[in-house]
C-alpha cells in the first residue's frame, strides 16, 4: 500500500468551503483509493490523505489530478504533498466494513 498526504493551505476559509464544496460533489474514491479522509487542522487548511494499493495506482491518480492541483495554485493555494509506502496500518477489532464504508458527516 501507498499513502498520499495533500496539506492545502488556502488564501482564506470562503476559499477553502468552496474547494472542499466542489471535490466533495465531482472527486470520489473511484480513482483507484483504498481509504480517502480530510481533516481540518486550521480555518483555512485542510490535510487530505488517500491510501492506494500500490504506487502505480497513486501515480495514475497524480496525473488524473494534476490540473485541479495546478488550479487551486493559480488560485493563490499553497499545495504540499508528501508519499510513500505503508509500512503499518492497523484497524481497532471493533470496527465494521459498514462503519468505515458509511464514513463521518463532513462539517
Amino acid at each position: 500500500m501507498w499513502i498520499r498526504t495533500i496539506k492545502v493551505t488556502f488564501a482564506n476559509e470562503l476559499m477553502k468551503k468552496s474547494v472542499r464544496s466542489y471535490f466533495s460533489d465531482n472527486i470520489d474514491a473511484s480513482l483507484g483509493q483504498l481509504v480517502s479522509y480530510s481533516v481540518d487542522i486550521a480555518e483555512n487548511v485542510v490535510l487530505v490523505t488517500h491510501i492506494f494499493p500500490d504506487k502505480d495506482t497513486l501515480d495514475a491518480f497524480e496525473k488524473t489530478m494534476k490540473p485541479q492541483r495546478d488550479q487551486l495554485k493559480s488560485m493563490g493555494a499553497k499545495v504540499e504533498i508528501n508519499d510513500g509506502p505503508v509500512w503499518s496500518f492497523k484497524v481497532a477489532g471493533d470496527i465494521t466494513l459498514d462503519t468505515l464504508t458509511k464514513g463521518v458527516s463532513p462539517r
